[in-house]
């Protein structure tokens, strides 16, 4: 009779030629098989990395007890994906001032808040890849940004097709309501927007500024969800 709670086995497999680190959890259990305990309570396996079942099998080394293993992703296996994520977010609002500056655009309250969004999800992102155990609350702060981002480029999208449905004007300016702490009102001139946001919108490339915002939001957003869908798939 063998009993622990924890062991770790540090081997090397020679087939992948990469370093295995496996933690196991021992339920107190007989480790000997053929005891009459159930095979797949004696161990759990915690925590995996970067290894198939075949792998997992050699790395082991064929135990005779049938382990079952739960191979889990590790928020640090993300981390490329989401630097990369937020480059993106931080490359779009520089892409989108540089046009301004080269073109003389003036930015509505609806694009400002536009690139705040991308900030914002660029801060999540980058946020995540740099705390991974705090991964799931920066990266909803991320997706918040994304969304946020993506429904003030489709109401000005809208708006700009739709000018009769385009009243009244943004107001002040958003900094104006960030600066006062009028957070109605800075969000309602973002989110909302008004006849100034929808007029005279300048075209680049066949499209204006506010649709290629729409765009890149809405690849971004679908990117991340196959990205997401991947690594839940792999775990």
């Amino acid at each position: 009779m063998v009993g622990c709670r924890t062991a770790r086995r540090d081997r090397i497999d020679p087939t992948h030629d990469v370093a295995v680190r496996i933690r196991l959890k021992c339920f107190e259990h007989d480790l000997v098989a053929g005891v009459g305990q159930r095979p797949d309570k004696d161990l759990e396996l915690l925590e995996v990395s970067g290894l198939d079942a075949g792998a997992l099998s050699r790395a082991t080394g064929g135990d005779a007890l049938r382990l079952k293993a739960a191979m889990r992703f590790h928020p640090r296996d993300a981390v490329g994906g989401l630097l990369v994520f937020g480059i993106l977010c931080f490359a779009a609002v520089g892409t989108a001032t540089l046009l301004g500056i080269a073109f003389h655009l003036e930015v509505c309250s609806m694009c400002w808040f536009q690139r705040l969004s991308f900030l914002l999800a660029g801060c999540g992102f980058l946020l995540a890849a740099a705390w991974p155990r705090g991964q799931i609350a920066t990266r909803r702060i991320a997706e918040l940004g994304m969304l946020l981002g993506v429904a003030s480029a489709a109401r000005q999208t809208y708006l700009m097709t739709h000018l009769d449905q385009a009243s009244g004007s943004c107001g002040a300016g958003l900094f104006y309501y960030l600066k006062m702490g009028n957070y109605e009102a800075f969000f309602r001139a973002g989110m909302a927007g008004g006849l100034d946001c929808a007029e005279n919108q300048q075209a680049i490339l066949g499209l204006a500024l506010p649709e290629w915002s729409l765009i890149a939001f809405i690849v971004l957003i679908a990117v991340y969800l196959l990205w997401s869908f991947s690594k839940k798939r792999k775990a």
